[in-house]
């Protein structure tokens, strides 16, 4: 177990030389075998989210599709990047997972599939966050948790400091993103998912990256973290069959893509 408890450290504190994992590095065969792999995931997961879990999403086509994206959203449940993936269909991403996933082989290559970077928690994983930045600057998105681990409920929880340090460097578009249902469906104080309830995805405006790294570190933070929850309380009303209110500022994409 001590082995591949190392296995997994070296992963991530190695910067990502171990794992090739972005364009401009990928053969054209290893880029059609991670495209082939995706795809072929998304068809399996199709079955269980639209036929069990009714899945619907909602402004995907705000998003830029050849630009270098940052995605920033709450964090549920092990279904969130799952949900934000199949809802995000059409534009590939990498996210962050603690190292010692990858001590289970079969999880570690689906990871390994969706481009997941190993992150050891607990302390500034630098190589971690360099592997996003590359990311970030070969033209692909990257998806973060700034909560750090899965909410205790379903409501944003605290976002932890240093989010937009990945920004600084690339400027990506930032794009707040909310899920909901999946914490009912498989939260942290369950053993295994529930086969019934309801999953949504909704796709925020694409912000600057400029227009939050002029304010302070913490107003930026706050700002992104109350806009991601009133994407989430406006997919709860998506969700129940109404439409945003009046006086709530609606989300610039409103039509579903996936019902």
């Amino acid at each position: 177990m001590a082995g591949h408890r190392n296995k997994a450290t070296e992963r991530s504190s190695a910067g990502g030389s171990k794992r090739r994992s972005f364009p401009g590095q990928d053969s054209f065969l290893v880029w059609l075998w991670y495209r082939v792999m995706f795809y072929a995931l998304h068809g399996i997961v199709a079955i269980p989210f639209l036929l069990i879990y009714r899945f619907r999403a909602w402004g995907q086509e705000g998003v830029p599709r050849d630009e270098p994206v940052l995605f920033i959203g709450n964090h549920q449940s092990y279904l969130d990047p799952v949900a934000f993936g199949f809802g995000m269909h059409f534009r590939g991403f990498s996210a962050m997972a603690r190292a010692t996933l990858w001590q289970n082989r079969i999880v570690g290559l689906l990871l390994d599939v969706l481009r997941t970077v190993p992150v050891n928690l607990g302390r500034a994983d630098r190589g971690a966050i360099q592997r996003c930045i590359d990311a970030l600057a070969a033209g692909r998105t990257v998806l973060l948790y700034p909560e750090g681990t899965r909410s205790d409920t379903e409501e944003t929880g605290p976002f932890k400091p240093g989010i937009l340090l990945m920004a600084r460097k690339v400027k990506p578009w930032i794009v707040p993103v909310a899920v909901h249902g999946t914490y009912r469906v498989w939260s942290r104080h369950r053993g295994r998912p529930k086969l019934s309830g309801r999953i949504g995805m909704l796709y925020g405006r694409p912000v600057p990256a400029q227009f939050l790294l002029s304010m302070p570190a913490a107003e930026a933070s706050n700002w992104i973290r109350q806009e991601v929850e009133r994407l989430r309380r406006e997919l709860i009303d998506r969700l129940d069959g109404n439409p945003p209110k009046r006086n709530q500022q609606p989300n610039s994409n409103c039509k579903p893509i996936l019902k």
